[in-house]
């Protein structure tokens, strides 16, 4: 909870940090930007370190492997949770998620997503954009993405206009889209 609740409107995440943890800009309703340092080491991304901030768009770095929701069960736990402001999320060039978490966007404003080339995602949950993204237009995947499922519903009645399937994606799970 480092800066729980602060003004702050914009924030640079050094290099040499490692881990943003739970809660750390939680309610942080100022908060418009966050930029990362070049060479960023940041790994873990805590549960709801941006709930409920002003974040508008965010370019996750490529060396982030986890994004923590906590719980599969409660969807307040996503670290993006009720990011009304947020437009736009950006998993940099090489990103190494493998996974995403349940609830990580949940009820955010959240237009467009974008997994750089050689992205690390290696499927997409049954119905994680589904209910609660009507707001989401597009999704596209950069170059040799190694993903290779999307789960059933997982943008069932999701606002989605536009979705390229990367060439690696064998699986595509009933009512998908």
């Amino acid at each position: 909870s480092a800066f729980y609740q602060s003004g702050l409107e914009s924030f640079e995440v050094p290099a040499n940090c490692s881990s943003i943890g739970n809660s750390a800009f939680q309610s942080c309703s100022s908060l418009k930007s966050i930029t990362f340092a070049a060479g960023s080491q940041l790994a873990t991304i805590g549960y709801r370190a941006f709930a409920y901030s002003g974040l508008e768009s965010i370019e996750i770095p490529a060396s982030v492997a986890t994004i923590d929701s906590r719980s599969n069960y409660d969807s307040s736990y996503g670290a993006f949770y009720y990011c009304s402001a947020l437009r736009s999320v950006t998993f940099a060039a090489g990103s190494q998620l493998t996974q995403l978490a349940p609830y990580t966007f949940y009820q955010s404003g959240i237009e467009s997503i974008t997994f750089g080339s050689d992205s690390s995602l290696l499927s997409i949950p049954d119905s994680y954009f589904s209910s609660g993204y009507s707001s989401l237009k597009s999704v596209s995947f950069g170059a040799r993405s190694q993903l290779s499922t999307i789960g059933s519903s997982a943008f069932y009645q999701s606002g989605l206009e536009s979705f390229e399937v990367p060439a690696n994606c064998s699986s595509i799970g009933n009512s998908a889209f």
